[in-house]
């Protein structure tokens, strides 16, 4: 169960690290985003920071398993943000839903990390 634990972890770190990457450093296709969603490109660069420090974090599970709960759990709730954000911008389902998915696999990260300590 740790493996899986551990296997799952990384590639949500991997997700997050892609994504808050993208938008700290300003990619068209998420300046885009930010103008439609109502936020600002500052904005969505302390989004994308959270998302990297998130990942940071859940990356620290051989080491400090309540810390990188702390994280995932911290993803979940940002990914549960923008997916609502999604929805109050009249955003197709097919766009949201990629924040609801991300939300699960950080939560499935964290109840694995929570069940294999």
């Amino acid at each position: 169960m740790w493996i899986a634990a551990i296997t799952l972890s990384v590639l949500v770190a991997l997700v997050f690290v892609a994504n808050g990457v993208a938008k700290l450093l300003g990619h068209p296709k998420m300046i885009e985003a930010s103008t439609h969603l109502g936020y600002s490109v500052r904005a969505f660069r302390i989004i994308g920071l959270f998302e990297v420090l998130g990942a940071l974090g859940i990356l620290l599970v051989p080491f400090c398993v309540p810390l990188s709960v702390a994280a995932a759990i911290g993803l979940v709730l940002l990914t549960l943000g923008g997916f609502v954000v999604h929805l109050r911008a009249s955003d197709p389902i097919r766009l949201a839903a990629p924040a609801l998915g991300c939300a699960l696999l950080a939560a499935a990260a964290a109840g694995l990390q929570i069940v294999a300590a």
